[in-house]
């Protein structure tokens, strides 16, 4: 559960989350909320962009499905920082 970084490599995946800015803020609670069950979430520049940092790799197919889910109706993007 705790990062381990090695020769400055972080060894946990971190995706970083975007929300449109068409979405309402309650509605981008509401799925940061959700993306806490996968990993830890902090906010990342401003209330639209979240990142969470994935402890359990067997999480993270799951949590990629489903951000690509919701990226196909326009919720939000997407980017992978590591893969561990």
């Amino acid at each position: 559960m705790y990062d381990i970084v090695r020769e400055g490599v972080r060894s946990n995946p971190l995706i970083r989350v975007n929300f449109g800015q068409h979405i309402p803020q309650s509605r981008a609670a509401g799925v940061v909320s959700g993306l806490a069950a996968f990993g830890n979430v902090t906010p990342w520049s401003d209330d639209q962009c979240f990142a969470v940092e994935v402890f359990r790799h067997t999480k993270l197919p799951r949590l990629k499905a489903q951000l690509l889910a919701w990226e196909r109706y326009g919720f939000l993007s997407y980017t992978e920082e590591g893969d561990g």
